[in-house]
């Protein structure tokens, strides 16, 4: 079903002042092109797959740890990232969801064996998303505006 959405609560929005691309502000560039976007589609439509979307990055993960492509050792921190998100979807309040990931993303980035990885990348994405998303607001059909839904946003 696609709703009507508020961005202008927005206050992650604007892309790293120097431009650089890097795993600790990839989060950052993520949040700039979901504005942007956002901004000019105005509505979502939204699925109730994100369990099975949860369930198969997991699966990505141990894989790409196996195989070398992520360090020995991430599996911890990609099992907290999903643990925080596959736990949230029963909350309405963004707080505790936000800074379970925010901790992620801080102890990896000052992590010397995980700060220079893809690692750093995804729980970049997730806080960053986790605080874009926490200021969306739906349009109601009578115009008023809600937060939007935890479930929604892991989508």
């Amino acid at each position: 079903m696609a709703e009507k959405i508020d961005v202008s609560g927005v206050s992650i929005k604007n892309f790293p002042q120097n431009g650089e691309i890097s795993p600790i502000n990839a989060g950052i560039w993520h949040n700039y092109y979901l504005y942007t976007g956002k901004l000019a589609e105005q509505e979502l439509n939204w699925s109730d797959d994100y369990k099975v979307w949860l369930d198969y990055m997991l699966g990505k993960a141990q894989k790409s740890e196996d195989d070398g492509v992520l360090p020995s050792g991430s599996m911890p921190y990609i099992s907290k990232i999903y643990d925080t998100l596959n736990d949230a979807i029963n909350y309405q309040d963004f707080a505790p969801t936000i800074n379970q990931l925010k901790e992620i993303f801080e102890g990896l980035g000052n992590d010397t064996k995980f700060n220079k990885t893809a690692l750093v990348s995804v729980a970049s994405v997730s806080y960053y998303s986790s605080l874009f998303w926490s200021e969306i607001n739906i349009v109601e059909p009578n115009g008023s505006l809600s937060k939007i839904k935890i479930p929604k946003w892991v989508n």
